[in-house]
């Protein structure tokens, strides 16, 4: 006969048994903690064909926040490229989103396409555009299967005309700075991008009349630099199509006839001494220089400070690495960058002679 001991904890055993089959609530391993895969950061730099380069601005909208604004224009403007590798953008936010964010946004909606590559992303912070509630502007540049630039382009450093009256109306410096790359084009090429820069947008109609009337063909874009600004201004640049080959030489105007071009994001200076801006040019030289690119031979430099002490500093520095007028240099002062002690921005487009 069994002892009544030994069978209570035969049955216990059995009981547990039974509960831990007939419980599925109740599971026997914690299942392993799922993360989401990070979206790919956009590459610094990347390498297109110049001849087959297009360019396009997307529309402004006022619907959503930032997030919303950014992945509809990139959809919609992956859609009207008709599946073109998308080379480099050039990201305005205004508002109060973050900045940091963008190229997230960027490597989230690229990721959905998987026969495409991610493009280098510029980002910066601007004082507003032209439609309300709208916080985002992107301009692309895209490649084509064809060429459709077969002799070249032409880049267009910023036209600056000013009053040192905050309230001047802006009208006739926009007419100013568009007859200016009128001028310089006459000739010479025909325009395939134009943005204007201003220091507000009392005038914008007025101005984005006068850049469709001046340049139908282009894509158009209309950006407020800052907030606030103590004096009136109107800085207007362009990318135009050759309509000859090897067209004569004119001031802040550059040629790119090579077959490729290396197109950067922006690479930030961190800090405000001039030691700080030597180091952001260095770091810069190196990114171009694997792909056999330099500051020298860029045809174009943007530069984005966020204040007039250091646009000085930073052109001031500039000339230890370019020795003179070689490319089209445009230096226009915006609201802010990415990351904390941001000074100012570098972005160019370099002939490239390898890949790294």
């Amino acid at each position: 006969m069994r002892s009544p001991i030994v069978l209570t904890i035969a049955g216990i055993l059995v009981l547990a048994c039974l509960a831990m089959d007939g419980a599925p609530a109740k599971k026997r391993k914690e299942e392993a903690t799922q993360t989401l895969e990070a979206p790919p950061d956009p590459p610094p730099a990347v390498v297109a064909e110049t001849r087959r380069l297009l360019f396009q601005t997307s529309a402004l909208s006022p619907k959503g926040l930032l997030s919303q604004q950014i992945r509809d224009a990139l959809r919609d403007l992956m859609r009207q490229s008709g599946g073109n590798q998308v080379a480099q953008i050039r990201v305005f936010v205004s508002g109060t989103g973050d900045l940091r964010r963008v190229p997230q946004l960027v490597g989230e909606t690229f990721a959905e396409k998987k026969h495409l590559q991610l493009p280098a992303v510029t980002v910066i912070q601007a004082g507003g555009l032209p439609v309300e509630n709208a916080q985002v502007v992107l301009e692309i540049t895209s490649v084509a299967k064809r060429d459709v630039n077969p002799l070249g382009l032409l880049f267009v450093s910023a036209r600056e005309h000013s009053s040192e009256k905050p309230l001047q109306p802006l009208g006739p410096l926009a007419d100013q700075s568009l007859d200016d790359i009128a001028s310089v084009l006459s000739g010479r090429g025909e325009a395939v991008r134009v943005t204007c820069f201003t220091t507000a947008l009392d005038s914008a109609p007025a101005i984005t009349a006068a850049m469709s009337a001046k340049f139908p063909g282009a894509a158009l874009d209309l950006v407020q630099t800052q907030r606030a600004s103590s004096h009136s201004s109107v800085a207007c640049e362009a990318v135009a199509r050759a309509t000859v080959l090897n067209p004569p030489a004119s001031t802040g105007v550059t040629y790119a006839n090579s077959d490729r071009v290396v197109l950067t994001g922006t690479q930030t200076a961190f800090g405000y001494t001039v030691d700080d801006a030597r180091l952001a040019y260095r770091r810069f030289e190196k990114l171009l220089g694997g792909y056999g690119a330099s500051l020298q031979s860029a045809v174009a430099l943007h530069i984005y400070p966020l204040s007039a002490s250091i646009a000085a500093q930073a052109a001031r520095v500039r000339k230890e690495f370019v020795k003179g007028p070689t490319s089209a240099v445009s230096e226009i002062q915006f609201e802010s960058l990415p990351g904390m002690d941001s000074a100012f921005a570098l972005e160019a487009v370099a002939p490239a002679s390898t890949q790294p």
